[in-house]
């Protein structure tokens, strides 16, 4: 976060100073350079907003692609493969189809991680395109997407699925009654897949959030500056004496970015100093 805060403030500075350059470099220029200048930032601008709404209907696809990573994660989905297992072991008349139902869960839930898996990665490349969009033909900070595994959740699973193993192998399936053999599974092992489908979709849902919160600040941010600049040359361009408050207005606006990055430049290096060695 400190990392994607400072690209954006080094971003906003690049952004004013070359606001600066540019209103400096018009003390010896006349109306019609001005309303020249004027002209190339609006078609400027418009290229952008053209961008924007493109991004709009990438957003709705990505926005597809993380309901569809929520939906493999649900609760609600594993409680659905839960209940037909339920049903299944409550009907079957044999322990080889006990056994059966119990793998089945199992093999549903670790499929349905594994999917969730591949749509994260799906997400990740989609939002490291819009990124990288924005930064070539915009010039925003280069920002590489909060990444996000599934590996130790599934690792998780896989243990349980391990432990599910065990329990659908050991003799107690043959020795004891059906009902104890399903309320025994469900308490020990699906309860606890339960809870890990749940905290998985809470870091997912999390992580939809977070990929997408330094573009869209970003996305804004280029938007206000624009728009700040088309307004300076604006009012330059109407009335030739508001340059120099203009240029003053902008350095003291850098020197503030200039004071703000100095603070984040410190909080970076305590970040990264190594933690002190106990003798």
């Amino acid at each position: 976060m400190v990392e994607t805060t400072s690209a954006m403030i080094e971003a906003r500075l690049t952004a004013v100073t070359g606001q600066i350059e540019e209103l400096q470099a018009l003390g010896g220029e006349n109306n019609e350079a001005i309303q020249d200048l004027v002209t190339r930032l609006r078609d400027e601008k418009h290229a952008y907003d053209l961008t924007l709404t493109s991004f709009q209907n990438t957003r709705a696809v990505l926005s597809d692609n993380i309901r569809v990573l929520l939906d493999y994660l649900s609760v609600e989905a594993f409680d659905d493969l839960a209940d037909r297992t339920r049903q299944g072991m409550s009907e079957s008349w044999t322990t080889s189809g006990l056994r059966e139902a119990m793998k089945s869960l199992f093999d549903g839930a670790l499929d349905a991680m594994e999917r969730a898996n591949k749509q994260t990665q799906q997400i990740r490349s989609l939002v490291q395109a819009i990124y990288s969009k924005f930064h070539s033909e915009h010039g925003l900070a280069k920002i590489k997407p909060v990444n996000f595994s599934l590996l130790p959740c599934r690792s998780q699973l896989q243990k349980l699925y391990e432990e599910a193993e065990a329990f659908r192998n050991s003799p107690m399936m043959v020795i004891t009654e059906q009902h104890f053999v399903v309320q025994k599974f469900f308490v020990t092992l699906v309860g606890r897949a339960r809870e890990i489908f749940s905290e998985t979709n809470a870091a997912a849902r999390a992580w939809s959030k977070a990929i997408m919160a330094p573009i869209l600040s970003q996305v804004r941010e280029h938007k206000i500056l624009m728009d700040q600049r088309l307004e300076n040359l604006k009012k330059v361009h109407e009335n030739f004496d508001n340059l120099s408050d203009r240029i003053a207005e902008l350095e003291s606006g850098r020197q503030n970015l200039e004071n703000q990055q100095l603070v984040i430049r410190n909080m970076l290096r305590k970040i990264n100093k190594p933690l002190p060695v106990d003798p």
